[in-house]
């Protein structure tokens, strides 16, 4: 287990009327997991996509979970499981959510230092699978974030 259920009691909620909910939790993985998955970024293959700025590496994506390390593929497949998918449907009160397996919109991103995600809209239809998305998983894995280091994240109402 690298996902640390107990701190799914401390759900602080960002956003909750009828069309959308937004929620955060601190702590998300395991202390000593997060030290594995950390070290396994370093560790997986060659990435997707590599995104630069003035010659400066600021993003790579890697969307093809076989070249993960295998410490972020069980992160992934806990992701993917039946007990993480039914807690999701228990808090956004949706029944029947299914991974996107074909990780057509998924993957993991590193940010680093500078860089910027701009405003924009996710896909939400998948013509392979015929299903819209629901939901959006972000997950941070910012070691000793402060405020004060940026990342300022918004949802448009």
């Amino acid at each position: 287990m690298i996902i640390d259920y107990n701190n799914f009691k401390k759900i602080n909620k960002i956003l909750d009327n009828k069309y959308q909910k937004a929620f955060e939790i601190d702590n998300f993985l395991l202390e000593k997991k997060l030290k594995e998955v950390l070290i396994s970024i370093n560790k997986s293959k060659k990435p997707t996509k590599i995104f630069k700025h003035n010659s400066k590496i600021v993003k790579t994506e890697f969307n093809k979970f076989k070249d993960l390390h295998q410490n972020l593929n069980k992160l992934i497949k806990e992701i993917y499981s039946r007990k993480f998918i039914k807690i999701l449907e228990e808090i956004f009160n949706i029944k029947k959510l299914h991974p996107d397996r074909s990780n057509l919109y998924s993957g993991l991103n590193i940010s680093n230092k500078g860089s910027k995600l701009n405003e924009h809209i996710d896909f939400n239809f998948n013509k392979s699978i015929k299903k819209y998305r629901y939901i959006n998983l972000l997950l941070y894995l910012n070691k000793n974030y402060r405020k004060e280091h940026g990342g300022i994240f918004y949802i448009r109402d």
